[in-house]
């Protein structure tokens, strides 16, 4: 593809590269971050593009994986500090001491899960998102979703059992 074919395609490009990262979940912002990355990197890719079908797809595809990437950055960041937790008011210093302790552990034991164990959770469990939502987010088998929620649900879970023993 010449820089005549892709400037002419570059419009079309863009807004469907826009709907993509809306479609898995990006904000108005971020989807307009995720389509100047992607148009930058087709751009760079442009002498290897033989058709503007070519090029779609691969537009399509970029704006997901830049998206996925996008959210597990942001997952990773989230859960340094578990903001969206509020523990119950203590009354005494040690109920405080006590729920600094069990964040601390559930932090630690969220970080152990591998990381699209905890993707799936946040997503399910934070945002509140729909497994069929989630699904299109990752990518992936509502089936898969489902399984690999339950198994880090378990294993947060054994583990809890063994802390509490």
């Amino acid at each position: 593809m010449e820089q005549l074919e892709f400037e002419q395609s570059a419009k079309s490009l863009r807004q469907r590269i826009v709907a993509t990262a809306r479609h898995y979940g990006a904000s108005a912002e971020t989807s307009e971050d995720v389509a100047q990355d992607v148009m930058l990197k087709l751009w760079l890719l442009r002498k290897k593009l033989k058709d503007p079908q070519a090029a779609t797809a691969l537009a399509v595809v970029a704006a997901r994986h830049r998206c996925i990437d996008i959210a597990r950055t942001e997952h990773k960041n989230s859960y340094s500090s578990l903001s969206y937790y509020n523990p119950p008011v203590a009354d005494t210093p040690e109920t405080l001491l006590a729920g600094k302790e069990n964040l601390k552990w559930l932090e630690e034991k969220m970080r152990l899960l591998p990381p699209k164990e905890l993707t799936i959770l946040k997503l399910r469990q934070v945002e509140c998102k729909e497994i069929s939502e989630i699904a299109a987010i990752m990518g992936i088998e509502t089936t898969s979703v489902s399984t690999m929620l339950s198994r880090a649900r378990r294993k947060i879970l054994e583990d809890f059992k063994k802390r509490n023993r």
